[in-house]
């Protein structure tokens, strides 16, 4: 399987070699499907992308001479395998940290698709709180919000999505099964489609007819965490700072959140940048991001998500889902 890469991905070529000649590698065999579509590879079945000496080749496993086993290239020099089973620490660590981050900052044509694919997030949203009555199940719910985005051009297959009612919200994550939803039951919809290769993310919490207070109190506090965390995030700081945002927004109320609080957005539906404790990855201008606090207790959970880029001034959203409880699309 070899082919001619376009020139932005010659550009991302010599950027990982680049980063593979500053690590003392001297051939580099790109395993991970997302990495490798990234530089360029439509299809990456059977296949790998070998870079040596500023160059790229897509290799079909069929190749003669094709062998990404072993550790050392051609010459002598050191060879490492990015995205199969090596994962030796030291250089290889390095060098993986490296390319993830230069995955992480998406360039003008990422951003055009990633918005795109906001279009279905937006789609989808619209027809679940529109389908929203006593009676229907997960299911039925799930339906209509994938009708929604077929028509609005998207694949509802391609999409991930966790969609719990009732108590099946303190669940954090379940796909949509035969739960039935009542007046009054909490509805959490975390939906993920992709489009031409490139994901978005978002989650909301709603209700179906009157909410409690407690739930109406919790959702009041998880926005406003988010909102914490959205303005912290700016380049020159870490998505560790980002998330302590977050977590001291619950922690006042006495409330944690069991999982990360946010990640990176592109090619793969999550990638780094990670928002968990400690994490000293910098954000920088061009990385699209999805926080996504949430808390679970008490027989019910609740998680808010947006997507945004980070831009010169902060976080600018780019999903526009209503995050309120009651209310139309």
């Amino acid at each position: 399987m070899t082919g001619a890469t376009t020139s932005l991905e010659g550009e991302r070529i010599s950027r990982v070699t680049e980063l593979a000649e500053r690590a003392g590698i001297g051939e580099l065999i790109i395993c991970d499907p997302p990495t490798m579509h990234w530089l360029g590879a439509t299809d990456t079945g059977g296949a790998w992308l070998q870079i040596s000496d500023g160059s790229g080749r897509f290799v079909a496993a069929t190749d003669d001479g094709a062998d990404p086993e072993g550790d050392t290239a051609p010459g002598g020099s050191p060879r490492i395998a990015i995205g199969g089973d090596d994962d030796r620490g030291g250089r290889y660590s390095e060098l993986a940290a490296a390319i993830a981050a230069a995955r992480a900052v998406k360039d003008a044509g990422e951003l055009v698709k990633i918005r795109a694919a906001v279009e279905l997030v937006e789609a989808g949203h619209r027809g679940l709180r529109e389908a929203l009555e006593p009676g229907v199940t997960e299911l039925e719910l799930w339906g209509a919000a994938g009708r929604a985005i077929e028509a609005a051009g998207g694949d509802p297959e391609a999409a991930g999505v966790d969609l719990m009612v009732g108590a099946r919200t303190a669940l954090i994550g379940e796909p949509p099964g035969d739960a039935t939803l009542a007046d009054g039951d909490p509805v959490l919809f975390d939906l993920a489609p992709q489009l031409d290769g490139y994901w978005a993310d978002s989650c909301a919490t709603l209700v179906c007819g009157t909410p409690s207070e407690a739930l109406g109190d919790r959702v009041a506090l998880i926005q406003s965490a988010l909102e914490r965390g959205l303005d912290a995030a700016r380049p020159g700081i870490s998505a560790g700072a980002v998330d302590a945002a977050i977590r001291e927004a619950l922690d006042a109320a006495g409330m944690e959140c069991p999982h990360h609080t946010g990640h990176g957005v592109g090619i793969s539906p999550q990638e780094p940048p990670w928002f968990v404790p400690g994490n000293d990855f910098i954000l920088e201008e061009g990385m699209v991001i999805a926080l996504e606090p949430g808390a679970y207790a008490d027989g019910f959970g609740v998680r808010l998500e947006h997507l945004a880029v980070i831009e010169a001034a902060g976080a600018d959203p780019l999903t526009n889902h209503p995050l309120t409880l009651t209310g139309g699309a």
